[in-house]
This record gives C-alpha cells, structure tokens and sequence, in this order.
C-alpha cells in the first residue's frame, strides 16, 4: 500500500471529465452516454493534453472499427442460418481476429482492447432486431457517444491546469490500460496474426458458445472482455492480470453498488446530486486502485463501474436483483472469462515468459 500516494491532476482531470459525460448524459436522457463517453474520457486522459489527443484518436479509432465490426457481425444474423444457435459463436470470434489484425496492420496496437470492447458490448446486448436502420442507429449512437468522451477529455485536458511543458513520468496517478493490450509484435502491412491474436479469438469461441450453452447473453460482454484483457504472452502473464482485473472489478461493482444506493435516497428534483455521486464513484475508483498499488486495475474498475451503473441508471430493480446481478454476472462471468484465458494461453501452444509471440 503506497500511505504517500498524493491525488495527482489526471485523477482530478478524469473525475472532472466524467462529470461531464454524466450531466450530457442527463441531458440528452441517454444512460448509455455514461458508460461510453464515461470509458473514453476516463482512457484518455494522459498527463499532457497532446498525448491526450493523440491517446483519443487512437481510442476513437478502436471504437469505429469496433462499431463497423459490430454493426456487419450483427447484420450477417440475418443472413446467416441459425445464427443464434451457436453459429454466432464463430462470428464474433472472427470479428475480434480482425478487429486485432486491422489494429495492427494500422499500428493502432493501442487501440486494440477499446475496439474489441466495443465491438463485444454490441454484439452482446443488442436486442436482436433484424432491421438495418435500428443496428446501424444502434453502432452510431454508441460511436458518437465515445467521440463526445473522447472531446471532453482533450478539452479538460487543455483548458484545466494544463501542462506547460510535457512533465516527466510519475509513479503515481497513472490510468494503465495499456498493459491490457493484445498487441502482437510486427506492426505493418504484412503482419500477419500472432498466437495471442489467435488464442484470443479462441477464448471468445468458448465464452460465447459457453453463453449460449446457460442461456445468458450477459455472459457474452463479461467474459469475453476478460478473456480479451487476460491474453498475455504466457499463461503466468494471464494469471496475474488476471489478478488485478478481478479484484478491480470486484472494487468497481462495489463501487458502482455503493452509487446506487447512495443515489436512491435523492429526490428527483436533486438528480443533479447523482452526478457528484457518480464523479465522486469514479475518483474513488482511481484513488484506490493507486493507493494500493493496483494501477493496472484502474481501467477496469472504471469500466464495470460505469457499466454497472448505466445498466440499473433510473431502473425500478431491487437491491437484490442489483447485488445478484454484480455477484453472478458481473463477477462470476469476468472470473469464468479469466480462467478461459488462463487454460486456453497454458494449453494452446504455451509459451514461456521469455518467448514472443509470433
């Protein structure tokens, strides 16, 4: 545990940036905005607002791509017979494969994890409508809403304490997303897919067909997204981030618990209130997972966080369906997703830590 650990600005800067995406959300009268611009600005933010726009064209890439992918993988069910009987397993397994290959053959190995995020929450909770017109406004709300995170960053960024000279790396306050990343080695037009991308797009198979086979479709975005997240170079790699990634979103969901139910006991005419509330989730969030040392749990924290409370934002559910909803959904599918992770990268052609991945 770091007692020294001091709030930096990226902190107070993410924060701030959230609130925004909170209160266009209340706005606008769309719950998803929280969760999409919320994620965005909260990956953005970098210490210097350059970095931080060169960061969210990256992010902002990933999440177009991803969108694109979602958008053609949820329009071949129509074409596709018996798509919903496991065939959409494949699918969207191929559809993460060349969601990675597009990142790297773009060198936006940056992007990676954001697109398949992206891509997987699409595919997994639309709401299975065949016409072209609802999917397509269904991507392209959730690709604005991201841009818009994105915007609020670099504009937080720039206009809040900016940095006049690009400041050192500190040990401290640092989101790190990237050592989620499943980026492979070679990073040009003749890459060609390495044994990550390939055993990530296995994981998906499996965590997709397992869905299916319980009859959840929940289980499709928390396990995949953890599998995706876990896929290291050797199967020790996946453990640890394995590690962090759960108790981050066991951290997150309570965190997340915590702001509904404090958000409860407001009167409508305060809601306003609800966004300090969930600001205040979000930089808890950030501050915990820095002082104790866990800043490669950030981002997740951050992103079950929102999720968690864009999906029960304003809902008439019971605290109970809420808390079985964190146990057995959120984290009991991210830890299933993990563990695919782990035996797929120990089982499929191991490699040591040593060893790249080619």
């Amino acid at each position: 545990m770091n007692l020294n650990y001091k709030i930096g600005l990226r902190t107070i800067k993410s924060s701030i940036a959230v609130a925004v995406c909170v209160l266009i959300a209340y706005i606008i009268g769309n719950r998803d905005m929280i969760f999409f611009g919320g994620v965005a600005s909260i990956i953005c933010m970098q210490q210097h607002y350059k970095d931080t726009f060169k960061t969210g064209l990256h992010r902002f890439s990933g999440t177009l791509l991803g969108g694109v992918l979602g958008f053609i993988t949820i329009m071949s069910g129509v074409y596709i017979p018996k798509y919903s009987n496991g065939i959409n397993a494949i699918v969207i397994a191929v559809a993460v494969l060349v969601s990675i290959y597009l990142c790297n053959v773009f060198s936006l190995n940056e992007a990676a994890s954001i697109s398949c995020i992206v891509l997987l929450n699409v595919t997994a909770n639309y709401d299975g409508s065949t016409m072209a017109f609802n999917a397509f406004r269904y991507v392209i709300f959730r690709v604005l809403f991201t841009l818009v995170g994105v915007v609020v960053s670099i504009l937080v960024n720039r206009l809040i304490c900016p940095y006049k000279n690009k400041p050192a790396e500190e040990n401290h306050d640092i989101l790190n997303d990237d050592s989620f990343e499943p980026q492979d080695d070679i990073n040009n037009i003749k890459f060609i897919p390495g044994l990550r991308t390939i055993k990530t797009s296995i994981c998906i198979i499996i965590c997709v067909a397992f869905s299916y086979l319980i009859g959840n479709t929940e289980a499709i975005f928390f396990c995949s997204v953890a599998s995706v997240l876990c896929m290291k170079q050797s199967h020790y790699e996946s453990l640890s981030t394995g590690f962090f990634l759960f108790m981050g979103s066991v951290y997150g969901g309570l965190l997340g618990l915590l702001a509904l139910f404090v958000s409860s006991f407001i009167p409508s005419q305060y809601s306003w209130i609800e966004m300090i509330i969930i600001t205040a989730a979000v930089f808890l969030g950030i501050y915990g997972c820095n002082l104790v040392r866990a800043n490669a749990s950030t981002s997740i924290t951050c992103i079950i966080m929102l999720k968690f409370i864009s999906v029960f934002y304003e809902s008439a559910t019971t605290y109970k369906e809420i808390t079985s909803f964190l146990v057995f959904v959120v984290l009991l599918f991210t830890l299933v997703g993990i563990v695919f992770a782990v035996l797929v990268n120990k089982f499929v052609y191991p490699l040591d830590a040593s060893e790249k991945s080619i």
